[in-house]
């Protein structure tokens, strides 16, 4: 899913259309504002911010195979996430 299509932009839009998204297992896309001090990543979820957790934020930081540069370089970058 791309950030910019209709469907992606209405979930993002509201509330309940996050809630409708989450009820249905879709993924969703949102562009990556900031990296905070804990490595955590930031996302515009259009009506609110969201947080994706430093361990969630790219495949292999929990278990150590991956650095924090796979996290900090998704800044300004559309990230994709589950509720």
């Amino acid at each position: 899913m791309a950030v910019e299509t209709n469907e992606n932009r209405e979930a993002l839009h509201t509330v309940s259309g996050l809630i409708r998204a989450r009820d249905e297992g879709r993924t969703l896309e949102a562009r990556a504002l900031i990296c905070d001090s804990g490595h955590n990543l930031i996302v515009d979820l259009d009506c609110m911010r969201g947080i994706i957790p430093r361990e969630e934020g790219a495949l292999g930081i929990e278990d150590g195979s991956a650095r924090d540069i796979a996290v900090i370089s998704r800044v300004n970058k559309p990230v994709c996430f589950k509720f």
